[in-house]
């Protein structure tokens, strides 16, 4: 399913992407319209598969810093409010995206040795969050290229009008 175009709506401010090849997706649930799941499997085991959540935000008025480091905090309040107090943030890089600009790639590290790492592309009141949730045997150089290839092909536009 290579050519899949995954485009919600909010408002009149549309998010979309394009799957990267060798990657596909899962079928959108109706019920959550604004959330997408991609998957790449990089060995022949399922339990090796990759899995990028994407989800699209309108991001409220009491939010202050509507920049990528303001929802990478909020974000990281909101794990530790509600999963893990002990859960730390780290910046992990930054790349350079032509329909974005500069991206940064955060990994959120909990006790257990799990991880979440995750992009947020933001546009005025708008967001996009990409996620990867990776088991402690995860390789940190896959978990990255695999989030900036799918960063990479993410827009938010406003619709014309």
């Amino acid at each position: 399913m290579p050519d899949f175009d995954y485009t919600p709506w909010i408002g009149r401010v549309t998010a979309d992407f394009r799957v990267p090849p060798g990657w596909d997706a899962l079928p959108i649930d109706p019920k959550s319209p604004h959330h997408a799941t991609l998957f790449q499997v990089v060995s022949g085991s399922k339990q090796h598969n990759i899995v990028v959540s994407l989800d699209f935000y309108h991001l409220h008025s009491f939010v202050k810093e509507k920049t990528q480091q303001g929802s990478a905090a909020n974000y990281l309040d909101g794990i530790q409010r509600h999963d893990d107090p002990n859960v730390k943030m780290d910046l992990v890089s930054t790349f350079q995206s032509e329909r974005n600009g500069p991206i940064n790639l955060y990994r959120y590290h909990y006790a257990n040795r799990r991880e979440r790492w995750a992009v947020f592309i933001v546009a005025g009141d708008y967001e996009v969050q990409l996620e990867i949730c990776a088991p402690d045997f995860a390789d940190e150089a896959t978990l990255r290229s695999c989030l900036e290839l799918v960063a990479r092909g993410v827009s938010i536009s406003k619709a014309a009008g």
